[in-house]
C-alpha cells in the first residue's frame, strides 16, 4: 500500500470539499496534474486500477467510515516514475484538477538538512 499522500506535511485536500451527492459518477471524471506548467498526468478516474467503490469496500472491512471522512485514493498513470524520475523540487508549482471537484495549486517547499523548511520555519 502506498503512503505518498499521507507523508508528514502532505495532505492534498482543499480549500473546499465537494459532497459525493454532487458527483454523479466518480469513475468518469477527467483528471490532470501539472508541475511548473508541464503536464504530468492527464487521464480519467475511469483508468484507475482500483475503482472508488472497490476502495471504499476494502476500507470498510477494517474501519468504520463516518460522514465527513476522507479517503485519499490513487490516480491513473503519470507519476514521477513515468517522467524519468522527475520528482518534485523546492519551488515547483503543482496544479491538480479533477472535473466537477476543482483545482488545487501548491508550491513545494523543500526541507533543509537542519530540518527547517526553506520558508524559514
Amino acid at each position: 500500500m502506498g503512503v505518498a499522500k499521507n507523508a508528514d506535511g502532505l495532505t492534498p485536500v482543499g480549500p473546499a470539499l465537494v459532497p459525493a451527492r454532487f458527483i454523479p459518477d466518480p469513475q468518469n471524471l477527467a483528471m490532470s496534474l501539472t508541475v511548473d506548467g508541464q503536464v504530468r498526468q492527464q487521464s480519467s478516474s475511469a483508468q484507475m486500477l482500483v475503482s472508488v467503490a472497490a476502495q471504499i469496500a476494502a476500507i470498510t472491512r477494517f474501519t468504520t467510515l463516518n460522514p465527513g471522512d476522507l479517503i485519499l485514493t490513487g490516480t491513473p498513470a503519470g507519476t514521477a516514475r513515468g517522467h524519468d524520475g522527475a520528482y518534485l523540487t523546492d519551488g515547483a508549482v503543482v496544479v491538480a484538477e479533477i472535473e466537477g471537484v476543482g483545482r488545487l495549486t501548491n508550491t513545494i517547499v523543500g526541507t533543509r538538512r537542519d530540518g527547517k523548511d526553506n520558508s524559514g520555519k
